[in-house]
């Protein structure tokens, strides 16, 4: 039996560049394809706003892995 313990979390915030919105857009599909190998690693997984209905700044990710190489291999 494995132990909750077992794992440690990692909370990641990635800020977009200055094309963050055109490369959002060519990559989103590649990105979400990758996210699902990887979801029984990630607790919470998203975009994060400066304001309600504005565009994305940035990303969160909040990981649960056995290492901090593990954590940084997934980002």
């Amino acid at each position: 039996m494995s132990s909750r313990f077992e794992k440690t979390a990692y909370v990641v915030v990635c800020r977009d560049g200055p094309k963050g919105a055109t490369v959002r857009a060519e990559f989103t599909p590649e990105h979400m394809a990758y996210i699902e190998t990887v979801l029984e690693e990630l607790n919470v997984a998203g975009p994060l706003f400066d304001q309600a209905g504005g565009p994305p700044v940035g990303s969160l990710y909040c990981l649960a892995t056995k290492s901090l190489a593990r954590a940084r291999e997934i980002i």
